[in-house]
């Protein structure tokens, strides 16, 4: 019997989908959740909490949009090494661990830090102002892709006939560049304060308890009350947030030119090239410090592998699972990339608006209230940890690999698939005889991108408190760094970091050549 793709109704990958989601979350529903729960909104505690994160999530994010805006115009000006590096930072909110990020942001503006040596007296650390830095390193180079490449959608030859009609580049940008880009500029913004908003890392580490937000609230309900009711209500508030904040994204239309543009001079004011040169010090000085720590000693400026010898070495691998931590993230990593593209390609092979619209309105589930629905699965089931891991890290990722792959399959021509189609070919020889050999680059990426995403992912992996009895990458290095293990946590940091930027860059130039075959 031949099965097709079409014979499949279009919304059933949605339904299935929020299926998938009801089995994870059901049991803790069923169990704790009623009416009266939302009583814990009049809570002054819990209201200081949502004022905190919204009021956390908008300074960030315009801070953000501030830092932003000359890196942004330099690159879309100019095509150099610099802008190169500009260009290139946009891996960092999607790719870079938290916790190796946390790490190398201690060690530069902690307390004895090096930015701490060169000021005394100011440390970022444990302060709100700590949070907005670390916020706008993780998510100004999405403002930076957003407004360079709107900038580039905009024809010059509007921007030119307006400037031959008298009109000063001011008024260009504002009447002309700058309505046209807002749409993107609106998208961006929404973005970054979602991930301000859900953001956990950041506010653990180098805010701390203090400046609790609502996904710390709901991760800290398993380390402190155990008050399940609290934690359904506030993820409940947060999913509301984010699914308005998307379905206002999804109304603005971004400009699009028929190619991209670049201004016909590509002079810019030489302060913009120091203001860039500054922001890309400021966006890779963590990345170098995270690589390089786990073998230079910057303090005492030589070589230094101890750390990385110590990391294997027998006591402290036993007791820490070194190698257990490293085997078991890449093996859930490998897994659930597989499962997360297979299950996108098939997706966006028979999904509906309904279904496209219900996934990608699940981005707003907290990972952290998923994390102890599936840990009371757990307690209740006894289901096995890395079964649970794999189930939620595939529910979290399948909207990400659904919008890394979503413009290659909906553009492949469909008149190559429908010619296969007549000719009687089934759904699988289409797949494996005409998508994946014409798609195999964007198969193998979307696959890369999500086992780097995953590999270095702390959020429910600090929530389940698993370490003991499955220990993954990111809570071994962050227990090593809270034990005060800073050469063999920096080691750890730079293993992880090598393996995340290897996997992104390798993704990225193959869709590169994807993207140079179709041209």
């Amino acid at each position: 019997m031949k099965l097709s793709t079409k014979k499949i109704p279009g919304s059933i990958p949605g339904i299935v989908y929020v299926l998938a989601v009801l089995t994870a979350v059901f049991p803790i529903f069923k169990d704790f959740f009623n009416l009266t729960s939302f009583s814990v909104l009049q809570d002054s505690q819990t209201m200081r909490i949502l004022f905190f994160t919204f009021y956390q999530a908008l300074l960030s994010s315009i801070a953000s949009l501030v830092v932003s805006i000359i890196p942004a115009y330099y690159s879309w000006r100019k095509k150099n090494v610099l802008s190169a590096m500009i260009d290139l930072s946009f891996f960092i909110p999607f790719f870079f661990p938290v916790v190796s990020m946390t790490i190398a942001f201690t060690a530069l503006y902690g307390r004895s830090g090096l930015f701490f040596a060169l000021f005394p007296g100011v440390s970022l650390s444990y302060s709100l102002i700590g949070i907005v830095v670390a916020h706008v390193f993780y998510d100004s180079p999405i403002f930076v892709k957003y407004i360079s490449e709107g900038l580039r959608s905009v024809p010059q030859s509007l921007c030119e006939s307006a400037q031959m009609d008298g009109a000063s580049k001011t008024v260009v940008f504002f009447s002309i560049q700058l309505r046209l880009i807002l749409p993107a500029l609106v998208k961006a913004f929404l973005l970054v304060f979602t991930y301000c908003f859900m953001s956990f890392g950041v506010i653990l580490s180098i805010g701390g308890m203090k400046f609790s937000t609502v996904e710390v609230a709901i991760s800290s309900t398993i380390g402190s009350s155990f008050d399940f009711s609290k934690a359904i209500v506030l993820c409940a508030v947060q999913f509301l947030v984010i699914f308005l904040l998307n379905y206002t994204g999804s109304k603005f239309t971004s400009f699009e030119g028929s190619v991209q543009t670049y201004p016909s001079s590509r002079r810019a004011a030489p302060f913009t090239g120091v203001f860039s040169f500054i922001y890309v010090l400021f966006e890779y000085s963590l990345i170098v410090l995270s690589l390089a720590g786990g073998f230079f000693n910057f303090q005492a400026s030589r070589f230094d592998l101890s750390g990385l010898i110590n990391l294997f070495s027998g006591p402290v691998n036993a007791k820490y699972a070194i190698s257990a931590s490293l085997i078991n993230s890449s093996l859930v990593s490998l897994i659930t990339a597989l499962i997360c593209t297979v299950l996108a390609y098939i997706i966006l092979r028979v999904s509906s608006r309904f279904s496209e619209v219900i996934i990608l309105s699940c981005l707003g589930i907290s990972p952290a209230f998923i994390s102890i629905a599936l840990l009371y699965l757990n307690i209740s089931w006894l289901v096995p940890y890395p079964l649970l891991l794999v189930f939620g890290y595939v529910l979290l990722n399948i909207p990400i690999a659904f919008s890394f792959m979503y413009q290659p399959v909906k553009a492949f021509p469909s008149v190559i698939t429908e010619a296969a189609k007549m000719d009687g070919a089934t759904s699988f020889k289409i797949f494996s005889r005409i998508h994946f050999p014409l798609m195999y680059r964007i198969f193998v990426s979307s696959f890369l991108q999500i086992f780097a995403i995953i590999f270095g992912e702390f959020t429910m992996i600090y929530t389940m408190q698993i370490q003991k009895t499955f220990p993954m990458v990111s809570i071994t290095n962050y227990i090593l760094s809270s034990n005060r293990m800073f050469k063999e946590s920096n080691a750890l940091s730079s293993l992880s970091i090598f393996i995340v930027i290897s996997v992104f860059f390798f993704s990225k130039i193959l869709e590169k050549k994807h993207r140079s075959l179709l041209e």
